[in-house]
């Protein structure tokens, strides 16, 4: 923070949002880039595309492409493949997606980028406080150790979802050893 500020640099940025403030995941975007654009002032621009389709990514990537942005951060998963393949062609510009998987497959590009920091960490306190809840329930004895069992809704039986809910059931455990929890998938992200 504190370099760009000094050497004031004008980055435009390029968000790409699978949805809009109505779904938490996409909310939680917004709020990170409105926080971004707080700090940095006019020494950031960001153009936002919001509600594309995964399978409609590549017009707006080609206008933000046109727009000169100098980062393109795309929110979702399914975005990818357009994402690294439109990457390879402009390495001029620096391309962010969460959870991108494939940024560690070849061909590597040092312009395009898997976003997402160490979710599971707050996934794991989430289970702490499960935990928490579990063991007051215990010990007030509306139920017992052994009835102690977490339901946990998630999309897809993929690595990212698998260590966030064992990274919550491991926080639940540190709290309550014997607690058990069950996984259930809806197949989709935010249905």
């Amino acid at each position: 923070h504190s370099t760009m500020k000094s050497e004031e640099k004008h980055i435009k940025l390029g968000f790409i949002f699978v949805n809009d403030e109505i779904t938490p995941y996409t909310e939680n975007f917004i709020r990170a880039r409105n926080h971004v654009m707080e700090v940095y002032g006019d020494q950031i621009e960001c153009i936002s595309k919001y509600n594309v389709p995964e399978d409609q990514i590549e017009e707006p990537l080609k206008e933000q492409k046109k727009e000169k942005c100098d980062y393109i951060i795309a929110t979702s998963y399914g975005y990818k493949t357009k994402m690294k393949e439109l990457a390879a062609k402009h390495p001029e510009i620096e391309f962010c997606v969460p959870t991108a998987d494939n940024a560690n497959e070849e061909p590597f590009l040092s312009n395009y980028h898997s976003v997402f920091g160490t979710i599971y960490q707050g996934r794991y306190v989430c289970g702490v406080v499960a935990g928490l809840k579990l063991k007051e329930m215990i010990e007030s004895e509306i139920i017992t150790a052994d009835q102690a069992k977490l339901g946990y809704v998630a999309a897809y039986p993929y690595a990212e979802v698998i260590s966030g809910y064992t990274s919550s059931y491991l926080g639940v455990q540190s709290i309550v050893p014997e607690a058990t929890m069950l996984v259930k998938y809806t197949d989709t992200w935010s249905n």
